[in-house]
């Protein structure tokens, strides 16, 4: 009940609460539909372990012979007899179903399971249930990858919103000013044109972005499950370690926590169970039960046995099958434990250059902003012409964009790193 009052507060405080990804996280893994729907996928192998568990239901079989030629009964008990013991006065009604005129076979029979057959589906449905709880954090785990960039899109777009915003203003207050200094003729109608062109490429520019950011949220919404207006908190600053593990570190946990890799040794592990049920299923299944059967009168008992002869087929085919089944999922498992290694070192060289650019660019970020400010000045003051401001302007607002896109590549580049080691899963917890 409270659980259920959590998700309905958080879901009418989406649009008025600004979210973090950590909380765009936990939202998604609570209430995306696509993961609900994957959820059922447990109950969906819990109720093969429930089948593989039942017993055969037992065989009920009634058979009824009357005679071609029933004899007419008149009494069953007193039929007249003369001196010598002979029936006499026997013509009575026909009933050719009466007991003494038919035969009758009931028959109770129940196939048996043999070899462990039960048992080993029993073992083989449960590790099924351990495949499917190993792709259900699988598909979490992509789950929070995706989300996780969708909320850095998101980011990536409102920084860029506030960036032209603030050009937007820049040359606003430029328009102003120069409309002024071409009614007083200290500028030309052509240094006037070329600020209200700048000015109205800010304005495209902006209300692109804008359109943009607004979609971005969209997306966003579908993965946590809501078509709410959403907000984010742009100052949600990602905390990166500073000394990343090696190589052989991440290699070592992947390989232990990989959700996709466990699923698919437990898929291996299946395939293993599989061979011992088809091979105890090469043993003929007898079918044993009791018949009654009484006939014109006279009762009769007696017991069924069926027992199939594996003359021809001794399950030949699904054996090789299951067993081709298992080397060809061995052979796979090298594939994904060399691509595995890959995926650790392209994600951490990716990290390390990312990190390096960003550095790179947060030096030159607030010089860009103080040329900016000098060149504007100089030009105000006649110092310096319409051309060497707009080149200004130019390097500045290239700058700036370039530092938020090394940003979020940087963040990208580390989310990635939690993806591929699969640590991203306990980033909710």
């Amino acid at each position: 009940m409270y659980f259920i009052i959590f998700i309905l507060y958080a879901l009418n405080n989406l649009s008025s609460e600004a979210l973090g990804w950590k909380e765009s996280l936990s939202i998604a893994n609570k209430n995306n539909p696509a993961y609900d729907a994957e959820r059922l996928n447990l109950e969906i192998s819990r109720s093969e372990i429930i089948t593989s568990g039942l017993l055969p239901n037992p065989a009920f079989n009634n058979q009824v012979i009357i005679r071609g030629e029933p004899e007419p009964i008149r009494n069953v008990y007193t039929y007249p007899q003369d001196f010598s013991g002979n029936t006499i006065g026997v013509g009575g009604r026909k009933e050719p179903f009466h007991p003494l005129n038919r035969q009758d076979w009931f028959q109770m029979t129940m196939r048996i399971p043999v070899a462990g057959q039960r048992q080993l589906a029993i073992e083989l449905a449960k590790n099924n249930l351990r495949v499917a709880r190993e792709n259900l954090k699988e598909f979490q785990r992509n789950l929070f990858f995706i989300t996780a960039n969708k909320w850095l899109d998101v980011w990536l777009s409102g920084e860029k919103v506030k960036l032209y915003e603030k050009a937007k203003s820049f040359s606003e207050d430029l328009l102003r000013k120069n409309e002024l200094r071409l009614k007083n003729e200290v500028i030309t109608k052509t240094e006037y044109s070329r600020t209200q062109i700048l000015d109205q490429k800010y304005q495209a520019q902006l209300s692109l972005e804008q359109v943009n950011l607004k979609n971005e949220l969209r997306k966003l919404g579908v993965l946590l499950g809501t078509d709410k207006e959403l907000v984010i908190r742009q100052n949600d600053l990602l905390e990166i370690p500073t000394k990343i593990e090696s190589e052989e570190d991440l290699y070592n946990y992947s390989y232990n926590n990989r959700p996709d890799l466990l699923a698919y040794l437990a898929q291996i592990d299946s395939a293993r169970k599989d061979i011992d049920l088809q091979e105890a299923f090469a043993y003929p299944q007898p079918e044993v039960g009791l018949i009654s059967n009484p006939q014109n009168g006279e009762k009769y008992y007696g017991t069924f046995l069926t027992l199939p002869l594996p003359v021809f087929n001794r399950n030949q085919g699904n054996i090789l099958k299951s067993k081709s089944t298992l080397i060809q999922k061995q052979e796979y498992l090298r594939n994904i434990e060399l691509n595995l290694r890959t995926e650790v070192r392209n994600s951490l060289a990716d990290f390390n250059l990312a990190k390096e650019n960003f550095e790179r660019y947060r030096a030159i970020f607030e010089l860009s902003e103080k040329v900016l400010e000098t060149v504007r000045y100089g030009y105000l003051k006649g110092g310096t012409t319409i051309v060497d401001f707009l080149e200004a302007q130019r390097n500045w607002l290239e700058t700036q964009s370039q530092y938020y896109d090394f940003y979020w590549n940087y963040r990208k580049s580390y989310f990635q790193l939690l993806y591929v080691s699969s640590k991203i899963l306990e980033v909710e917890k």
